[in-house]
């Protein structure tokens, strides 16, 4: 009989490291492998860290342990742009807790499954800061060997940076070949799959992927069957479609060479042609989203995900459901009157925004509707002012309650491990909401007169301004 897995003890509201230091358990942020991530907030120096938490209890072998050590050591003395930032390390009988730069943009995995595929002038300015990061790490003897789109993460600045060094080695010797099977399947060089030994090379192909996979829209060698997966990147089996030019075809081939001495060094990245093209020095958080045309189909599976996932009704297992990586970026934070000709001061990058904008709204006697262009759903309750926003791409639900406290809640996982009445109940309200708009020619829902205030809601966009509109102000 197999036997059961180690439940990982469920972490204090207040943690403290060694000189006695608190530290506040703020939101949940994820979890992978033997780690979970919460917010850590030091009241005395005012800062908010990412708390990657890893209980003593699922690290039985003295491997796994070694390996944590030997993470804290490499992350540890790092220090550059484009590098998450490490900012302690301390223990308590229960758990291993790391401090680390907080990014509150999320992972380049998020961007992706809001995005799919990025324009060319992104992918240079993401592609770029990476091979930066990258650059830094080789000089220091560092191969990271497990780059991918979920390691590279988003500051308030929209800057990318490398992070999770838990397969991260450091090469001792120059002609040293590391012969560990590591990795992430879609990402991992055909070296190491083939156990020949290997050296920095590998970041450099997992870059091709990550360029390719941001230029295309899907991983160069990603199938559903991990074995072909597999059997294509020994072979070098992918195609480079001809939309996304010459340029970048070029770089891509050479990144991806299946020998790994054909492989360019990371510090010649930059001089490929397809990077001398325009690149941002700057992008807005408006790039973590797209406003795409409405969908009709997209609210379709959204309410059929909602009717099925509203058929259980019993108490959140705590964490379970929870998505805060499917988090909404923009929604509609409050009505704001401008007609005093409040005016707003321009901000680095909003000349290349895309903000989204209010498509259609509606008001019923409970709430008001509101749907924008990159396909949220809002639904705004004037009893309790507690929001509901339904994002169709990620399949998830956002709830923001009384107090302003905001969860996100994947579907499935709520399908899956249950969720309480209350949620429950503005679920089953949103699935008549999105019935009223998919009986709507095109989804287009004309502005209706707020009884309450006499005034008509026009789609407006952040920063205009109008005397006598009601203007929704993106948060």
């Amino acid at each position: 009989m197999a036997t059961k897995k180690p439940l990982a003890k469920e972490i204090p509201d207040v943690v403290y490291d060694d000189k006695g230091k608190p530290y506040k358990k703020g939101r949940f942020l994820g979890k992978g492998g033997f780690a979970r991530c919460y917010e850590l907030y030091d009241r005395q120096r005012n800062i908010t860290f990412a708390g990657k938490i890893i209980s003593k209890h699922l690290l039985k072998g003295s491997n796994q342990k070694e390996k944590v050590t030997q993470e804290v050591t490499i992350h540890r003395d790092l220090c550059h742009p484009h590098v998450v930032r490490f900012d302690g390390y301390f223990e308590d009988p229960e758990n291993i807790y790391i401090l680390l730069e907080l990014c509150p943009r999320r992972s380049l995995v998020e961007l992706h499954k809001r995005r799919g595929a990025l324009t060319p002038p992104e992918v240079r300015y993401m592609t770029l800061q990476i091979a930066e990061g990258i650059e830094y790490l080789h000089a220091r003897a560092i191969i990271h060997r497990d780059l991918k789109l979920a390691n590279v993460f988003l500051n308030d600045r929209m800057i990318a940076k490398i992070g999770d060094f838990g397969l991260a080695t450091m090469m001792e010797k120059g002609n040293e070949r590391k012969k560990t099977l590591c990795g992430t399947p879609n990402y991992i060089a055909p070296e190491v799959l083939e156990k020949a030994g290997h050296a920095f090379e590998v970041d450099v192909w997992a870059l091709g992927c990550i360029l390719y996979t941001l230029l295309v829209g899907t991983p160069p060698f990603e199938t559903k069957s991990l074995q072909e997966t597999y059997r294509r990147i020994k072979s070098n089996q992918y195609r480079i479609p001809s939309t996304i030019g010459n340029t970048a075809a070029k770089v891509i081939r050479e990144l991806l060479a299946a020998n790994p001495a054909s492989r360019p060094k990371i510090g010649d990245v930059r001089k490929y042609a397809y990077f001398t093209e325009y690149t941002p020095t700057h992008l807005p958080t408006s790039c973590l989203t797209l406003p795409p045309k409405f969908s009709k189909d997209l609210f379709n599976k959204l309410r059929a995900t909602l009717l099925k996932g509203g058929t259980r009704n019993i108490a959140p297992v705590e964490d379970l459901a929870e998505a805060p990586e499917c988090m909404p970026v923009f929604w509609v934070s409050k009505w704001v009157d401008y007609s005093a000709g409040e005016k707003f001061a321009p901000k680095e990058g909003d000349e290349l925004a895309r903000l989204p904008f209010l498509r259609s709204w509606f008001r019923t006697d409970s709430a008001i509707v509101l749907h924008l262009t990159n396909g949220t759903l809002q639904i705004n309750f004037f009893a309790d002012h507690t929001k509901l926003i339904l994002c169709p791409h990620l399949g998830a639900v956002t709830f923001i309650d009384r107090e302003k406290e905001l969860r996100t809640f994947k579907l499935e996982l709520l399908e899956t491990h249950g969720f309480d009445a209350e949620l429950r109940s503005r679920l089953k309200y949103a699935g008549g909401l999105i019935e009223r708009l998919i009986s709507k020619a095109g989804g287009i829902v004309k502005p209706e007169v707020s009884s309450a205030s006499g005034q008509s809601a026009r789609s407006c966009g952040v920063s205009s301004q109008s005397k006598g509109l009601t203007i929704a102000k993106l948060n």
